[in-house]
């Protein structure tokens, strides 16, 4: 007995100590940079993006556990373990705030929540000063796990993220400042729309900086039931981060890798001395992308630094603002319609266009045997001077990006009166024999009879037998 309450008391000693054990499936997205402020004294920050739009999935941790490593030159990275730390230090979250959805002039992207968490830190306020090296600082933070839905990624659900920066030797002689990036990237990408995100970066120092597409950095795995082994490198949440070298996320193979991360051809690129990511992604899904700038001195050419990001591009099927339709008789193909009339030559045409609180002009355009006529009314009525086809068109809002057109083809073809005649015996039990007796200056190609009692029949003349006698209507 006493052994069994023994090891009960143990087992909730060691939970007590992980009390985060726990799904996380939610990172989308973060990075590390940091400002000199001299004297072995340094600000970080780290940001870290997350979905909160998905089900199930983690809030920010109330604290981020980072590990400072030095390495390099006469020490091996690869010999280090995960309590070779210089420090460690437990940062807790100090502000989140919601990333804003993208602006599309003319397309309405579907809603994605993305929230930042920030945790920011002075070495200072740990009592912990970074004296010169001839070896590299490396600051890093892990988490696991990576949104399940991820489309380029092999089992994105069982991957984590590592955030670093390195401080070299360079950067640690001038007192050196890492380049910080202007914006996060758009939380939504319309499919099939051009893309053009600024993703530069403004660096203190006026240093050069190059810009390319890298693989992101796995870090932690998915163990999470074992209290033993969560804050492990291999658990959902090192206590503290491990030290490098760092494993490359792995794509899927023959249809993205790091610089092709959301497929397609052509690949969507990064320009590598502005950062500016253009490209027109087709395929939709979300796409873990890593962006690595790197720092070089201006005067000397070495390396100071280099800021590894990854975020998440959610390629969507966006609406667009405005559309334009019309009640048709037949749809022709995209954007092309065909209105039929038999007989009447005033036809009211009407307008089915959407979203109308972005519609702020429209207009008819119709060749009536060779005069173009408009109409400024949102359903007008138009007469043409006969049988005949006829061209037209509905221009919503033109002249200006966001509009469309409707081009529409009008058959007026001539009346038809329909009518028939009938015969039958009435002394013997027989067949009723039917007669088309219509009236139409155009062909007739077909006939559907409805004798009234469920039978049904077809062409110009036709026979029905009718089991039961009474007044019955035909059709």
């Amino acid at each position: 007995m006493q052994k069994i309450l023994l090891a009960a008391a143990l087992a909730i000693l060691v939970l007590g100590l992980f009390p985060r054990i726990g799904a996380a499936r939610h990172i989308i997205g973060g990075n590390i940079t940091y400002e000199c402020l001299g004297n072995g004294d340094y600000e970080f920050t780290l940001s870290i993006y997350r979905d909160c739009g998905c089900t199930g999935c983690a809030l920010l941790d109330p604290e981020a556990f980072i590990a400072i490593y030095r390495c390099g030159g006469a020490t091996n990275c690869a010999l280090l373990g995960q309590r070779s730390y210089v420090a460690r230090l437990n940062v807790p979250l100090q502000n989140r705030s919601f990333v804003e959805q993208p602006t599309y002039p003319c397309l309405i992207p579907p809603n994605v929540c993305v929230e930042l968490g920030v945790y920011k830190f002075r070495l200072s306020q740990y009592q912990i000063n970074l004296p010169f090296s001839d070896e590299s600082y490396h600051i890093s933070y892990q988490r696991c796990c990576r949104n399940v839905t991820v489309n380029n990624i092999i089992n994105p659900g069982d991957h984590g993220a590592t955030y670093t920066i390195e401080i070299t030797p360079e950067a640690q002689k001038k007192c050196n400042n890492s380049p910080k990036f202007n914006q996060f990237p758009p939380t939504v990408i319309c499919a099939d729309a051009p893309l053009r995100f600024d993703h530069s970066a403004t660096d203190p120092d006026g240093d050069q900086l190059v810009y390319e597409f890298c693989a992101p950095l796995d870090g932690g795995g998915p163990l999470q039931q074992n209290p033993l082994v969560y804050a492990s490198c291999d658990g959902a949440y090192p206590d503290p981060a491990c030290p490098p070298p760092y494993q490359d996320i792995q794509f899927i193979n023959s249809l993205y890798s790091p610089l092709a991360p959301m497929g397609g051809n052509p690949v969507v690129s990064i320009d590598p001395n502005t950062g500016l990511i253009t490209g027109t992604p087709r395929i939709q899904g979300q796409y873990v992308v890593g962006v690595c700038l790197s720092e070089y001195d201006k005067t000397t050419g070495k390396l100071l630094s280099r800021v590894f990001r990854d975020f998440q591009f959610n390629v969507a099927n966006c609406d667009p603002t405005v559309v334009a339709d019309i009640k048709e008789s037949k749809i022709i193909s995209d954007k092309e319609y065909q209105v039929n009339s038999c007989g009447i030559t005033d036809i009211k045409f009407i307008n089915e266009s959407y979203q109308r609180q972005f519609i702020t002009q429209f207009e008819w355009r119709f060749d009536i045997k060779g005069k173009l006529q408009t109409f400024k009314e949102w359903e007008p009525t138009v007469t043409f001077p006969g049988v005949g086809v006829y061209k037209g068109q509905l221009i919503l809002n033109p002249n200006t990006d966001c509009g469309d057109t409707a081009n529409i083809l009008v058959n007026v073809y001539p009346d038809i009166n329909a009518d028939f005649g009938f015969e039958y015996d009435t002394c013997v039990a027989g067949p009723v024999a039917f007669q088309d007796r219509s009236k139409t200056a155009s062909i007739l190609t077909s006939w559907n009879w409805d004798f009234g009692d469920g039978g049904k029949g077809s062409g110009k003349k036709a026979e029905h037998v009718y089991r039961k006698p009474g007044n019955i209507p035909v059709t």
